[in-house]
């Protein structure tokens, strides 16, 4: 099937433009050929350089940057600007954004492994990237339409069916007013709820081609760079792109004083971007060899129609192919993490501002909270290469060899470890600190308790996206390539369902003072994921601690 696509077969040495492609004339701008002139004098040279290792260019780092940077910076400031949209339209409820919300987390649930097979199954690696991307600027561009006919013209004003004539009724002697044309809007608010859908699922399909098929194929463990290397730079675009971008959106509102002008500035971002994330991805592939070549599909794949794709029996199979992997512990215990509250999320700040916060300490500590999680993004790397170099000095003090995949593999879980467990630790006092700010009073809270809450909830968050990191790498080389996308569907499916959990909590202690059961529950959760990760390490290594290393260091006997 993959031989039938000019674009994704390495065997056409034409473009759709009619240009040569890279595999045979321009091989050595992907593979940079490290040959030891000497290797007879050098075994340990010879054997880190015997391969080729994936060089990834400046051009095409830059083009793959630029086409992230434009599909999270869309990604995050649509899923910001939606919650506004939907305030501004209902005003005076919290209905619409929870049905909104659980609407779509639902759906995700759903549809995300199909959404992955497809990713998995489908011949082209660019045209698939190319799909999604239309797929989810198209959905954003006609929800804002919609968004345009129910809005207040100001926010949180009255929306344009307020201004049409109000049929009434009579009850009891009594009019009773309804507000607007109130069948028009929620059609088009059903409407936008379903265009909701379809952005949030192509956001999945996007995430699975770019994190889980492009990356590995652009980088490796010895590459330049490396592949945790490149992860990092990829989730601190993320990371970025989910600090400024909601920031850049409440600026717009607040420049334009109208939620339509801000509707139509968000729909024509996402129109004119799609059109350079299209140029700067195929850059990337036109100059890389691997995502040229076709996809390796097993029999079951080959022969799987779209007829199939989302019956009950697809999900079953998708299900033993994700507890069948290795990693579904890991991966279990990344979904366990988003039970919890303790993040600077929409039900933790309201409870904030219940307790007597203010905004402005609420945004100055949301801020350096996101700051540390993009420092993660540098903790994560280093410390991979900190272990794996550790590693090698004992080996090398041990039997003289040297270790490399098996050291690096344990690197990044060790890694994972210690990111888990450093959440638990300082998520624990962010727990106790809860069960002692008034809520009911009309004091501030102290200085002592705000700082403490701030300061241990920032720190938590570091330990998030390690493991985050750590996680992601695991999926990328545990992971059969055949079944990458299908695993990572799956495992998006039991992340919004354990988000559907937490939403679940949150209603049964639905009042401010009790907030802190929904943390505490969450926080149990946080450690569940830390003792279940830490078991699956103990089962794949057979210990946790060089304990004879420990010994060694501290000179005991």
């Amino acid at each position: 099937m993959a031989s039938h696509d000019p674009e994704d077969s390495s065997t056409f040495q034409l473009s759709d433009e009619g240009e040569p492609l890279l595999p045979l004339a321009r091989e050595t701008k992907n593979f940079a050929i490290h040959e030891d002139e000497d290797s007879s004098t050098n075994d340990t040279h010879e054997t880190d350089t015997h391969e080729n290792e994936v060089v990834l260019t400046k051009r095409q780092s830059w083009s793959l940057y630029l086409s992230h940077f434009l599909s999270t910076w869309n990604a995050r400031g649509y899923e910001f600007a939606a919650i506004i949209f939907t305030a501004s339209a209902y005003p005076e409820t919290l209905m619409a954004s929870s049905i909104r919300g659980i609407i779509t987390t639902i759906a995700t649930l759903a549809l995300s492994a199909s959404v992955g097979r497809w990713c998995d199954t489908h011949p082209s690696r660019l045209q698939t990237l190319r799909i999604t991307i239309f797929l989810q600027r198209t959905c954003v561009v006609l929800a804002c339409l919609g968004w345009f006919f129910i809005v207040g013209e100001e926010f949180l004003g009255g929306g344009l069916f307020s201004v049409m004539p109000i049929p009434t009724s009579h009850k009891g002697g009594q009019a009773e007013t309804l507000d607007g044309n109130w069948l028009a809007k929620a059609a088009i608010m059903a409407v936008v709820m379903t265009l909701g859908i379809g952005e949030r699922l192509s956001a999945v399909g996007n995430m699975i081609v770019m994190e889980r098929d492009w990356v590995p194929r652009l980088a490796t463990g010895t590459s330049k760079p490396s592949l945790p290397e490149l992860n990092a730079v990829m989730r601190r675009i993320d990371l970025i792109c989910k600090l400024l971008s909601p920031i850049f959106m409440s600026a717009i509102v607040l420049w334009t004083s109208s939620m339509r002008v801000t509707i139509l500035i968000t729909a024509g971002i996402n129109f004119l971007s799609m059109g350079i994330e299209w140029f700067a991805a195929r850059r990337v592939w036109r100059e890389c060899e691997r995502l040229q070549a076709p996809k390796a599909l097993d029999a079951e794949q080959t022969g799987d129609g779209s007829g199939n794709m989302f019956k009950l029996e697809r999900w079953r199979q998708s299900l033993n192919i994700f507890f069948r992997s290795e990693i579904w512990i890991p991966s279990l215990s990344l979904g366990l993490l988003y039970v919890s509250v303790l993040s600077f999320s929409a039900s933790m700040i309201t409870y904030l501002l219940n307790a007597g916060f203010t905004l402005s300490v609420i945004t100055i500590a949301r801020t350096g909270s996101t700051l540390l999680e993009v420092s993660s993004t540098v903790v994560m790397p280093w410390s991979v290469k900190f272990m794996e170099k550790a590693a090698a000095w004992r080996a090398r003090r041990g039997d003289g060899t040297t270790q490399s995949a098996a050291g690096e593999a344990a690197a990044v879980e060790r890694t994972g470890l210690w990111g888990l467990w450093w959440m638990v630790i300082n998520l624990i006092p962010v727990t106790v600190v809860l069960f002692y700010i008034p809520v009911d009073s009309d004091d501030r809270p102290s200085s002592l308790l705000m700082s403490s809450l701030f300061m241990f909830l920032a720190f938590s968050r570091l330990g998030l996206w390690t493991y985050d990191l750590v996680s992601q790498t695991l999926v990328q080389t545990r992971i059969p390539a055949t079944n990458i996308g299908e695993f990572s569907g799956v495992e998006m499916g039991f992340i919004n369902t354990f988000e559907l959990i937490q939403w679940v909590l949150i209603a049964i202690w639905s009042s401010p003072e009790q907030f802190k059961y929904v943390a505490a529950a969450g926080n149990a959760c946080v450690v569940i994921s830390a003792i279940a990760y830490t078991a699956w390490m103990w089962t794949c290594r057979g210990h946790l601690v060089h304990w004879e290393k420990v010994k060694e260091c501290t000179g005991c006997k």
